[in-house]
């Protein structure tokens, strides 16, 4: 059981009005930059629910692919490995 906790990734889904559902496995963290705070998500970090002016990073485990989000703002919520970012105004919507 002690060597699951090791093995448990971060698992990450963003929902926005231009790419509709989007889900990421083998996450190794969540960079949110926002106009009041940064802050870094990484495996097994204490729970957090947030509001986000700015941009998020999700970088996976790979090293090869980041996927960002610039100039967003929505809400985001983090608990047991998993990341869930909900845009409800991005630069797409006018």
């Amino acid at each position: 059981a002690a060597s699951d906790v090791y093995k448990r990734q971060i698992k990450a889904s963003v929902l926005g009005f231009k790419e509709g559902l989007q889900a990421f496995e083998h996450v190794e963290l969540v960079r949110i930059v926002s106009d009041k705070y940064n802050l870094l998500i990484l495996k097994d970090y204490m729970p957090v629910l947030g509001e986000i002016h700015g941009k998020v990073e999700i970088v996976l485990e790979d090293g090869d692919r980041t996927e960002t989000y610039e100039e967003i703002d929505g809400f985001f919520i983090h608990r047991n490995n998993e990341f869930e970012l909900l845009i409800t105004e991005d630069d797409y919507v006018e």
